[in-house]
């Protein structure tokens, strides 16, 4: 019995840990995009600055004519990992054509040096935003749309700074449906 438990063990652990924040697997339209108090929070966060971990400063008004996709994330989170290693492919082979601004939630918070390997070792070209007051800010304004506390989680804007999907967790699917979203988006 003691032979399969520990196995058993590993196997329950890792698969959690693997499926942490994954419970969707395609994006959700914003169908909720009518409701007044929902878009008055959504223009605060259009309002929002966000200074990345070389000082540079981005907000989604910043970057009106653009798709752009809003993604928290952990240094911690496996699901995360692979999602920073598949959106730094994407953001290389569209070559500017869409921006991304990844805001990280590590508590304790991330020192910009972890940030700076993380994004180094991954080969990430887009902008990481370490923990700050407008990061919980925004993590709170979205998770009104999410209503959970899984990571990752990816929000993605048309070119003129409207919700248009959300996701929660990254899978194959979750990659195959971004592009084709963004390709909608930079078409429109």
């Amino acid at each position: 019995m003691k032979r399969f438990l520990v196995p058993l063990t590993l196997f329950l652990i890792f698969g959690i840990s693997l499926n942490l924040g994954c419970k969707q697997e395609g994006l959700t339209e914003n169908k909720l995009s009518s409701q007044n108090s929902k878009n008055a929070l959504l223009q605060d966060l259009s309002n929002m600055e966000f200074k990345d971990i070389d000082n540079k400063t981005h907000s989604l008004k910043n970057y009106k004519g653009y798709p752009v996709v809003l993604i928290f994330f952990s240094t911690e989170c496996p699901s995360c990992l692979l999602e920073a290693k598949y959106l730094g492919e994407l953001y290389r082979k569209e070559k500017g054509n869409f921006k991304i601004i990844a805001l990280n939630i590590d508590i304790p918070r991330s020192h910009a040096n972890i940030l700076r390997s993380f994004k180094k070792e991954l080969n990430i070209d887009y902008p990481i935003v370490p923990v700050s007051k407008n990061v919980e800010r925004a993590w709170a304004i979205l998770n009104v749309y999410t209503k959970n506390d899984f990571i990752p989680q990816m929000f993605i804007f048309d070119k003129n700074g409207n919700l248009r999907y959300y996701v929660t967790g990254f899978t194959d699917k979750v990659a195959k449906k971004l592009e084709e979203t963004i390709d909608k988006l930079k078409k429109e």
